[in-house]
């Protein structure tokens, strides 16, 4: 065996381990899914889940504990826990109970009211910590929302943030006690409960560690988290701190292009649309343009629009403004070779003025080519206002096709394809684009092209019409000759040698 083959065994042995130790850790990581919900009796409550220990985070897992008693009052019922720390109780009448969980070792959890409901499985799940040996010690530290990486420096205000107190000692699930202290060194208030102070919550994560909380700060500045921490068995507390810093976030633009008109209504009537709202038209269509941003520092979208209507009971406003920003479009076109045109100046406002400050503008796609509509929000934050990164949507704006009038389309027609004002052109082809009946949309799907027929006809199907000479769109009526059915049909001529035109 050569020295190469060796160094070569050596390390294929290393990635197999290397391998099995990944599975494992991410079995164990992503293992917290609670056992499948088991079949009750109808007119019966069933309760399920798992009992596991408290641990400090999502590795290796959460531990399950095996023969944990689990009991239901009133009534009697329990039940323990199998070596997956699942268990099951079925056959229970319904009301409200309270479930507790105990085992060896581990504090008793205690949860009340549940409820149990007819013909529906009820997952309860338990979280037991360690009797403690000793006084408290508390350990506090900045993580996210899945307990993996490092966890940012700065944090937007009105957003969650995720603090872990796995690291600590001797910690019991009623022995967390929690200041929060801003900016000037006041203690927090919850802006929900005016004269209560703020605390953390535990995290509302699946599968999350019960060591885990969070909380939101309700404006921009340096925040501390103060934890008090102590047991059953141990009655003084150990202190630790950890500092947050919330600042105001650039908002996000998206613009986009939509079928009008300006601004767009939400109210029970019904309206036509000003455009069909793609970003492919033709030129000297209108191209209707829609701004809408994100920002982090709102806790609800509601709030992008101040003073506008009332929301609905979806949670929507009645318009499609965000008020609380700012808009500032431009407006290019593409030449050939990348040079771009500043066409802002043909930006329209929804009273048809100059404008590019709005959220709805729109434009006049006068000449062929690709557009390029560009979007800047600023959040006007009162702890300072930002402004996006630049968005874009590209238009591409086709050359207008040549439009071939009805009777020039019936005379072909009636003549029976041999029109002397309607030559066929080789290299041209059909393609149907509309048919208002589907009777006649039937009715011509199967019939072969026939270009030439006996004079007098006159109920043979449009699509026996020869190619026009030039590009562009016919529209005409045709009547089957199944069923006497008269429908408008829209055709698209397009010239596959280039150059060929009216």
């Amino acid at each position: 065996m050569t020295k190469r083959t060796k160094i070569f065994l050596i390390v294929l042995a290393l990635l197999v381990i290397l391998a099995a130790a990944s599975y494992y850790i991410v079995l164990r990581l992503f293992d917290i899914a609670p056992p499948p919900a088991p079949e009750t009796s109808p007119g019966l409550g069933s309760l399920y889940g798992r009992v596991t220990a408290a641990g400090g985070g999502l590795l290796p897992g959460p531990e399950p504990i095996r023969g944990a008693q689990v009991s239901l009052e009133p009534g009697g019922f329990a039940t323990r826990t199998d070596k997956e720390g699942a268990y099951f109780i079925g056959s229970i009448p319904p009301g409200t109970y309270t479930f507790t969980f105990s085992a060896p070792g581990y504090e008793t959890q205690v949860i009340s009211p549940v409820r149990a409901l007819p013909g529906q499985p009820q997952l309860v799940e338990g979280s037991l910590f360690s009797i403690p040996r000793g006084p408290a010690a508390a350990r506090l530290a900045l993580t996210t929302a899945m307990g993996m990486g490092r966890a940012p420096e700065e944090h937007a205000y009105n957003s969650t943030v995720y603090i872990d107190a796995g690291k600590s000692e001797n910690a019991s699930r009623e022995g967390f006690r929690w200041e929060i202290y801003g900016p000037k060194g006041e203690l927090v208030e919850d802006p929900l409960n005016p004269g209560r102070p703020l605390a953390p919550v535990p995290s509302q994560m699946p599968g999350s560690s019960p060591y885990v909380f969070t909380f939101v700060p309700p404006a921009a500045g340096e925040y501390t988290v103060r934890l008090h921490l102590s047991n059953n068995l141990y009655p003084q507390e150990d202190t630790a701190a950890v500092a947050v810093r919330a600042v105001n976030v650039p908002p996000e633009a998206y613009p986009s292009v939509y079928p009008g008109p300006l601004p767009p209504s939400k109210e029970g009537r019904v309206f036509l649309s000003a455009s069909r709202g793609l970003k492919v038209v033709e030129a000297g269509a209108q191209v209707y343009l829609r701004g809408f941003a994100v920002d982090k520092n709102y806790p609800s979208p509601e709030l992008y629009n101040p003073g506008g209507a009332a929301p609905d009971i979806y949670g929507q406003n009645y318009d499609h403004f965000q008020r609380a920003f700012s808009w500032r479009w431009e407006l290019f076109l593409i030449r050939d070779g990348g040079e771009e045109q500043d066409l802002s100046d043909r930006l329209r406002t929804p009273a048809g003025t100059p404008g590019t400050s709005g959220q709805h503008l729109s434009f006049t796609a006068a000449e062929p080519g690709a557009y390029r509509a560009c979007l800047v929000v600023n959040d006007n934050d009162p702890y300072g206002a930002l402004e996006s990164k630049a968005a874009s949507v590209e238009i591409l704006v086709q050359p207008k096709t040549a439009s071939i009038g009805e009777s020039r389309c019936l005379q072909c027609h009636q003549s029976g394809g041999r029109s002397k004002t309607a030559l066929p052109t080789p290299g041209s082809r059909l393609s149907m684009v509309k048919a208002a009946a589907p009777a006649a949309r039937t009715a011509m799907a199967p019939a072969p092209h026939t270009p030439r027929r006996p004079p007098g006809r006159s109920d043979q199907p449009l699509t026996s019409l020869t190619t026009p000479v030039c590009a562009g769109v016919a529209t005409g009526s045709t009547t089957t000759g199944r069923n006497r059915a008269t429908a408008t049909v829209t055709l698209s001529v397009i010239p596959r040698s280039p150059g060929r035109s009216c």
